[in-house]
């Protein structure tokens, strides 16, 4: 049943079954911090609240490949087995939970985005999504809490955004490190309209997409950054590459334009080449430069949450320790 707060909080037990325990080591699944109760997160001491949001409808709603829901789960097995030798402070990290989200997921399951009818019911089950994102991540961000979201889809961007402008951060900007702008019109809700929502709703004043790649924006997408030059930007892969600019003038391009904003950070694992993603591809930012920009970024502007969406599992287990690795070099460089 759904409370106010739609998420399944994860308890102590769930994951010390994760956590494998080696004599002379200590794993961060063995001092990681949960809380019995939502209320609580919202008055304890730790900066970062990581929070999964295993659903992958919003990705299926824009026609995409099924399979987001499943980040989650890889990614929390290997974040709780990282070595706890302090170089991470564990007391500054809320594991929290899922958002709840299992039964609109089971219901998209029977659904089929060629079909009309169906691709509408895709669109509001996103729309449902969004709602208990907002549910979640906005009492965090009002209590001073900065939300690490796993997802899910890029869809939740929308709601994400939403959340961080109705808790009063204005003005509001975005950094999207992916190869897709996710600007599509705003006919329903679905991944590849995040952004558009956020722009048109007045939650988003600024936003830059880096490492876009041209071959993958249709002319309306690159006609919206046209229409609002001060409002939306992009530095595409396309003259990352042409030019060699480097990792920091990436950065200095991003934040040039996101100047007086505080940001949401957003990583599409669509932007690392040959990683398992919803839109998988050969190019992009090898993992270690997308690194170094999560570091840059968090080190240099203020980030009211990290959005990391469209992994799909895969056996090579690679999908997890890719996300943490993300998780905890964003935690590090987060100035206190």
């Amino acid at each position: 049943k759904q409370t106010m707060y739609p998420i399944q909080l994860h308890t102590k037990d769930e994951i010390a079954l994760l956590t494998a325990v080696r004599e002379g080591e200590e794993k961060l699944g063995q001092v990681i911090q949960t809380v019995s109760r939502f209320e609580d997160a919202l008055v304890h001491p730790a900066r970062f609240a990581v929070l999964g949001i295993p659903e992958d409808i919003g990705p299926r709603a824009n026609k995409g490949k099924p399979g987001a829901h499943t980040a989650y789960a890889d990614f929390l097995q290997s974040f709780v087995n990282i070595q706890h030798n302090g170089s991470l402070a564990s007391t500054d990290v809320l594991l929290l939970g899922r958002i709840d989200v299992a039964d609109l997921q089971e219901k998209s399951t029977r659904l089929n985005a060629s079909v009309d009818a169906d691709l509408k019911e895709l669109w509001s089950l996103v729309e449902a999504i969004d709602k208990r994102v907002v549910a979640v991540v906005k009492p965090l961000i009002q209590a001073g809490k900065i939300p690490i979201v796993i997802g899910g889809g890029h869809n939740n961007a929308f709601p994400m955004l939403q959340a961080a402008s109705q808790s009063g951060i204005q003005p509001l900007g975005a950094v999207n490190i992916d190869p897709h702008s996710d600007l599509r019109p705003t006919l329903g809700r679905h991944s590849g309209n995040g952004f558009s929502h956020a722009f048109d709703a007045g939650y988003l004043q600024k936003y830059f997409t880096l490492g876009l790649h041209l071959n993958y924006n249709n002319r309306a997408a690159l006609n919206r950054f046209a229409e609002h030059p001060d409002a939306l930007a992009f530095l595409s892969q396309d003259e990352i590459i042409k030019h060699q600019i480097s990792l920091t003038k990436q950065v200095e391009r991003a934040l040039n334009h996101l100047k007086h904003c505080s940001i949401g950070l957003e990583v599409d694992l669509d932007a690392v080449p040959y990683a398992e993603s919803s839109a998988k591809t050969p190019a992009g930012f090898d993992i270690q430069h997308l690194r170094g920009l999560v570091m840059l970024l968090a080190s240099q502007k203020k980030c009211v949450y990290f959005n990391i969406s469209e992994g799909i599992h895969s056996d090579a287990s690679l999908t997890g320790k890719m996300i943490s690795y993300l998780v905890t070099d964003f935690i590090r460089n987060t100035p206190a």
